[in-house]
């Protein structure tokens, strides 16, 4: 009887005990529950930082894989030039924007009337290529402002730039990222030429003279027009002449009144190639191109009018 006495005196405090235990036992659940909310919540934020670091990662190789495409396309539309490689130069850069919006441009969409467009201007000056920050492979001398702004509204699968004067004119085209293309004398005798794929955009010309100070006056031509090539004249039946021996690059050279010091421009080009090359007017300086090519593609390209630039596709 006396311990149940004194268990029964003693269960207040027991039960007072166990209380204050559950109290205790339930804040520390609801802690570690809270802490392992936190963790949880750290964690999603975590694996959300690191998915939208993964997007951006995936939006940028898309981007670099997109402007690589553009990059090629653009290569695969260059112009054909004369002396040297299509390279951009960060000082010929411009505003593409202001010159579209420039008042005096010219624009043209393929299939423009009349074709071609020709307009007029004065070439030359003191400023050599070089110090205009031309590729190296340009030549001539201008006044360092661009005589035409071009905008074209399209891609032109082929559009061909002319200059045509008494001197000896050369050509720069600039294009808006600075991608400079040049020509001395492209276009036969001493005239100037730049044809091929011209991709939408505008740009500046620069029609300079190879003397420095000299300055003429010029017809710009564009058109979409391949050069137009001569028909053969009928010859009447003759007796058969007697077999001259076939010109030599050294024997066409001088027949066309150049000087002996350019006959060094002859060492290993194939004859064929250089006599047709001569006979169209084109420098010595392009007997370059006729190095390792194949005879009779090279012949036919330069009788039809091709730049000699275009020999690359004449492989032997």
């Amino acid at each position: 009887l006396r311990r149940a006495i004194d268990d029964e005196i003693a269960r207040p405090s027991r039960e007072a005990a166990a209380a204050v235990q559950a109290q205790r036992d339930h804040e520390l659940a609801v802690a570690e529950q809270q802490r392992e909310a936190a963790v949880a919540m750290a964690e999603a934020q975590r694996q959300q930082a690191l998915d939208a670091q993964a997007a951006e990662t995936e939006r940028e190789r898309l981007r670099t894989q997109a402007a690589q495409a553009r990059a090629a396309e653009a290569e695969a539309r260059r112009p054909i030039i004369v002396g040297h490689d299509a390279i951009a130069v960060s000082s010929m850069a411009f505003n593409a924007r202001a010159a579209r919006a420039a008042r005096a441009a010219l624009r043209l969409t393929p299939g423009f009337m009349p074709d071609p467009r020709v307009m007029v201007g004065t070439a030359g000056g003191s400023l050599s290529a070089s110090q205009m920050n031309l590729p190296a492979g340009c030549r001539g001398y201008y006044s360092g402002q661009p005589g035409h702004v071009m905008v074209l509204g399209d891609d032109f699968n082929y559009l061909r730039v002319e200059s045509r004067s008494d001197s000896d004119t050369t050509l720069a085209i600039v294009a808006p990222d600075g991608s400079v293309w040049c020509d001395d004398d492209g276009a036969g005798g001493t005239d100037a030429r730049i044809a091929g794929q011209f991709p939408a955009g505008p740009y500046r010309v620069f029609v300079g003279n190879y003397q420095p100070n000299v300055i003429s006056r010029y017809q710009l031509s564009v058109s979409e027009l391949q050069p137009a090539v001569a028909a053969p004249a009928p010859v009447m039946a003759a007796p058969p002449p007697v077999a001259a021996p076939a010109p030599t690059c050294q024997s066409a050279l001088l027949a066309a009144g150049h000087n002996s010091v350019d006959l060094i421009h002859c060492n290993g080009v194939e004859d064929r190639c250089a006599v047709a090359l001569l006979q169209a007017g084109h420098h010595p300086a392009h007997l370059v191109h006729c190095r390792g090519v194949e005879p009779s593609c090279a012949e036919a390209m330069l009788r039809s009018g091709r730049n000699p630039a275009e020999l690359v596709h004449c492989p032997r």
